[in-house]
């Protein structure tokens, strides 16, 4: 069961979510402040932290640093008030997954909880297969145990590990260990069968102790070491043979391990196993040269015999890697499919639609004969239907170019105000029929910018054709634009229909329309502001969306920077 830590001083938040992520299954702690949460994250493992940005003692961000020093593998949601953008945009740098804005909704949470579990899932692939080369870079059997130590803890999250192995007369003794006491090591020596590690050996059974050994009958006779919270013990097995134990402690973590951990742990005791085997093997490979000085067609044979052995496992570790790194192209194949396939079926599309807009153009234009009334207002529909459609392609092509990082741009140096001025006028005939005041508001000394002119065009077209289309009869709109030491910011403005405050985080997204019936009523495709969000950060500036809400008006910014 996934662990999830809430953190935020608003007793309302804490009790919403509480009790909706409970309902879908999680297991859920809360804390009041950040100090509280990082005292919960030293004695539990969490897999998602819900983190609110500003917090009574010390601010989310702090908690988030905080947080991934205690357990690095944690994934952080960020919950924001309204005018934080810049404080999340920190957080994200900081490691955070992703962010939701309040009023919280018990949904749009849900859904992020499942993304970041799959990023956590796909995270512990990808360090799986970075364990496994370490695990296997090395065949000498010190600096092997030293490497196997080291991880355990790490991916088990113990106190002290250790690790036993067979001695020449069949005994387990302790090889080497991390956290446990010197002459503890020197004086164990265990025969099969006898206390844990013998039983775990006799029996190939890994085990989970909780509470030292109070709670497993098995043991209840065999003396322990009280300080012991919960341990692991698991059989290093290989062809069926026992190699030797891996224990895991805990001692001042006081989480008991779960049965998801011993699945962690039999992954990795598999890949222990088997570089433990190939380890021996190479082992007995140097003992049998130095004792077979002389060599004879026998020895030959055993070391090409020996050989053949190793060779076997490094073509079985060969090919686990290969697999591993299949895994990961293949995870990097299906992330630019879907662009790949827009961008070719965009290809397909376009040469027919030319054709239909172009003879439409011709039969209205009557060259080819008179049409009556009804045959025009046909027509209409075909060629508003039709510019529809290739404005529709266009857009998609352009969202798939960025996406495969196939979208280039030329920058050159621009005057912000005439750019500015310009693209007003392509909407002014609207605005007018409308009856729709524009109110410029542009510096005559705003200056230049270095960018892509057609880009850029494209950018403020979008957003003030979006405030045009959403601002009623008689209404008002304007552009502002200001500049910094380092960049532009412009800003469309209008006094129209507004924005829901729990719909802001999803105009970005493609094909993504708010729905009301206002909008719709109005024509579009959905993705002119997530097409301008990713012109923007393609010339490396932000964009964002502010709205008071309902029948308030909207105000989107972006910025450009002065130089690239």
């Amino acid at each position: 069961m996934n662990k999830i830590l809430i953190v935020d001083d608003e007793q309302v938040v804490l009790e919403t979510l509480l009790h909706s992520l409970g309902r879908k299954g999680y297991k859920v702690e809360t804390a009041a402040s950040g100090q509280e949460a990082l005292e919960k994250a030293k004695k539990s493992r969490f897999d998602v932290a819900l983190l609110d940005i500003k917090l009574p003692d010390i601010d989310g961000i702090q908690t988030l640093k905080e947080l991934k020093k205690i357990n690095p593998e944690i994934e952080a949601i960020m919950i924001t008030g309204y005018g934080s953008i810049n404080t999340v945009i920190e957080s994200m740098r900081e490691g955070a997954y992703d962010y939701v804005e309040k009023p919280v909704s018990s949904d749009r949470i849900a859904v992020l909880i499942e993304k970041a579990l799959e990023k956590h899932q796909l995270t512990e692939t990808v360090a799986l297969y970075e364990i496994s080369k370490k695990i296997f870079s090395t065949i000498e059997l010190e600096a092997l145990l030293k490497t196997i130590v080291d991880l355990a803890m790490k991916v088990l999250q113990g106190d002290d590990t250790s690790v036993m192995l067979f001695d020449e007369s069949g005994g387990l003794s302790i090889a080497i260990s991390s956290g446990l006491d010197e002459q503890v090591k020197k004086q164990t020596r265990l025969a099969l069968g006898e206390r844990i590690a013998g039983w775990v050996a006799e029996n190939k059974e890994a085990i989970i102790l909780i509470n030292g050994l109070r709670n497993d009958e098995r043991f209840k006779d065999v003396g322990c070491r009280e300080e012991i919270k919960s341990a692991i013990v698991i059989p290093l097995i290989k062809n069926n043979t026992v190699l030797g134990i891996l224990s895991v402690n805990r001692i001042n973590i006081l989480e008991n391990f779960t049965k998801i951990d011993l699945y962690k742990a039999n992954i990795f005791a598999s890949l222990v196993s088997l570089a433990l085997d190939n380890a021996n093997l190479y082992n007995s490979q140097l003992k049998l040269q130095k004792q077979l000085v002389s060599a004879n067609e026998e020895t030959r044979l055993l070391n090409l015999s020996l050989e053949s052995k190793v060779k076997e496992r490094t073509q079985e570790l060969t090919r686990v890697n290969e697999e591993l790194t299949c895994l990961a192209e293949q995870l990097k194949k299906a992330n630019n499919a879907k662009s790949e396939f827009l961008a070719t079926m965009n290809h397909e599309l376009r040469t027919p639609l030319n054709s239909i807009i172009g003879f439409a153009e011709i039969l209205a234009d009557e060259k080819s004969g008179p049409l009556n009334e009804q045959q025009k207002e046909f027509l209409n529909y075909v060629l508003v239907s039709g510019k529809h459609l290739m404005a529709l392609i266009s857009d998609i092509l352009d969202l798939a170019k960025m996406e495969a990082g196939k979208m280039e741009i030329s920058p050159s140096n621009l005057e912000i105000k005439k750019l500015l001025g310009d693209t007003l006028i392509l909407i002014k005939e609207i605005a007018f029929r409308k009856k729709i005041e524009v109110l410029p508001e542009i510096p005559e000394d705003i200056g230049h910018v270095e960018a892509d002119e057609r880009r850029v065009k494209q950018i403020v077209y979008n957003l003030i054709s979006n405030a045009v289309k959403f601002t009623p009869l008689g209404g008002k709109m304007g552009i502002r634009a200001k500049r910094s030491d380092s960049e532009i910011e412009v800003e469309v403005w209008d006094n129209g229909i507004g924005i829901a405050p729990e719909n802001l985080g999803k105009l970005f997204e493609a094909f993504q329309r708010i729905d009301s019936p206002y909008s719709r009523a109005i024509e579009g495709t959905g993705l002119g502001l997530s097409h301008s969000k990713k012109l923007v950060e393609l010339h490396g500036g932000r964009i964002w969306i502010e709205s008071q809400g309902l029948n308030k008006g909207t105000s989107v910014k972006f910025t450009l920077p002065l130089k690239r």
